[in-house]
Formats: structure tokens, C-alpha cells, sequence
């Protein structure tokens, strides 16, 4: 499980950093491509899914000076290895954190109970659909 501020490293060295947990259509939703490599996918959002990593565009510089070698390398987060499969643009952050994104998490329904305030939801407007039918709708399932 990936703390608020796991210990991310390459061989010996290790930092803290900020990371934001994210599902497999998180970018496609926000419509963001990779500067380098791929981003998460749906595919990549099961248990089964080996754990993979999506740097920030400024954690790419600063930490791994934008080696784009650093694709298909393997980082510790919290003991555990995730592959690096591409690297978010740059001023693309995620939920306020230019840090790590990471998935393959199980998704349980204890871990994303609506009374849990750790986690965050956002979508798109359906097309047609205005900001107030959206509340209500959100209002009446929420």
C-alpha cells in the first residue's frame, strides 16, 4: 500500500515524495498524453496487473534528469516494484501533487467506501447535461 509520501529510489538511493493512487481512465477522462512512453490504462487497474509508475514531468527532471532511459526501469515505492511506463507532460499535475502516479491497487469496496475522505472522484459532463442536473444526480447517489 503506498503511504502519503512513500520512499521512491533507484538502486541505493531513496527520497520522499508525494503520490496520488489513480484508476486506469484517470488521464484518458482528462484527455492527457505521455511526454514520453504511455500512461496508465484500464488494463493496468487489476490486482493481477503487474505495478507500474507514471512520473510527473518535474519529478522526470529534478530526480532522473530527463533520462528518457528511465522507461522500462523498475522504482521502489514502499518496498514494492513498479515498472516506469511513461512520464506525464509538463504542468500536468495530479490532484496537487508532482510527484509519482501510481495504480494497480485492489479495489475493494471498504478501501473506497463513500465515507472514506482520502479519495477523490471527478469526471465530464455528459454532453447536454448541465451543472445542476449533475448535483442533483450526484446528490441522489451520493
Amino acid at each position: 500500500q503506498i503511504a502519503a509520501q512513500p520512499q521512491v529510489g533507484l538502486a541505493d538511493v531513496a527520497e520522499r515524495i508525494r503520490a496520488a493512487l489513480v484508476t486506469g481512465n484517470y488521464f484518458r477522462l482528462l484527455g492527457v498524453n505521455p511526454a514520453v512512453g504511455r500512461l496508465i490504462t484500464p488494463e493496468d487497474d487489476t490486482p493481477s496487473a503487474p505495478r507500474v509508475v507514471v512520473p510527473t514531468w518535474g519529478l522526470f527532471q529534478s530526480r532522473f534528469a530527463g533520462d528518457p532511459s528511465l522507461i522500462g526501469k523498475t522504482l521502489i515505492l514502499n518496498e514494492t516494484p513498479h515498472a516506469v511506463i511513461g512520464v506525464l507532460p509538463r504542468g500536468v499535475g495530479i490532484l496537487n501533487r508532482d510527484a509519482i502516479v501510481t495504480v494497480g491497487a485492489e479495489v475493494s469496496a471498504p478501501r473506497f467506501a463513500r465515507g472514506n475522505h482520502g479519495f477523490m472522484g471527478i469526471g465530464r459532463l455528459k454532453p447536454g447535461t448541465g451543472l445542476e442536473q449533475a448535483l442533483t444526480d450526484l446528490q441522489r447517489v451520493s
